[in-house]
C-alpha cells in the first residue's frame, strides 16, 4: 500500500509542491546571504575610508586651510580659483578637499559606501566644508563656464543637511 501512495497522482503532486517550496527557500536564504555580505562589505569599505582619513596629513591640511579662511577676514578662497594646482599650496590644499568630498559621494550614489555609517562620522564637516568653500566653487563653476564641477559634493552636503542626526540622550546623560 505504501508503494502504492508513491506512484499516486496526489504523491507525485505532494513531493511537487515541496520541491518547489524547497527551491523558494533556497532562493530567499541566498539572496538573504547575498544582501547581508553586500551591507557588510560596504560598512567595510566606509571604516577602511574612517581610518585612512585619520592618517591623510594632506586631508586635515586641506580642512584646517577652509576652516582657517573661513574664520579669517583677509582671506577670499573664491580668490584662488584661478590658481592651477601648482600654483599655490593653499589652492592645491583646497581642491584636495573639495575632490576627496566628491568621490566620497560618487562612492555613496554608487552605492559602494554605507551613507548612514558616513553620514554620523562625517555631516558637520562635510556640510561646513561645503558652506565655507561654496564661493571658491562658484568661482569655479564660472572660469571653467560649467554647472557640474564639484556637484556630487555639493549634492551631498545639502542631502545631509536636511537629514539631523537622531539624538540618542535628548537630556544630556
Amino acid at each position: 500500500m505504501e508503494l502504492a501512495f508513491f506512484g499516486s497522482r496526489v504523491a507525485r503532486g505532494v513531493l511537487l509542491l515541496l520541491g518547489i517550496l524547497v527551491a523558494i527557500i533556497s532562493v530567499v536564504i541566498a539572496t538573504t546571504s547575498v544582501l547581508t555580505a553586500r551591507s557588510i562589505a560596504r560598512k567595510k569599505q566606509v571604516a577602511d575610508l574612517l581610518f585612512s582619513c585619520r592618517n591623510d596629513h594632506q586631508l586635515a591640511k586641506g580642512l584646517k586651510t577652509i576652516r582657517d579662511a573661513s574664520t579669517s577676514p583677509n582671506t577670499n578662497l573664491a580668490s584662488f580659483a584661478g590658481f592651477t594646482t601648482s600654483d599655490d599650496e593653499t589652492a592645491l590644499s583646497l581642491r584636495y578637499v573639495l575632490n576627496h568630498y566628491e568621490y566620497i559621494s560618487i562612492c555613496i550614489q554608487s552605492e559602494i559606501y554605507d551613507e548612514e555609517m558616513l553620514r554620523k562620522a562625517m555631516r558637520r564637516t562635510v556640510i561646513r566644508s561645503y558652506q565655507h568653500s561654496k564661493g571658491y566653487i562658484d568661482a569655479m563653476r564660472e572660469l571653467h563656464q560649467t554647472k557640474t564641477l564639484y556637484q556630487e559634493f555639493q549634492w551631498l552636503a545639502e542631502r545631509w543637511k536636511m537629514k539631523e542626526i537622531d539624538v540618542k540622550f535628548p537630556n544630556g546623560a
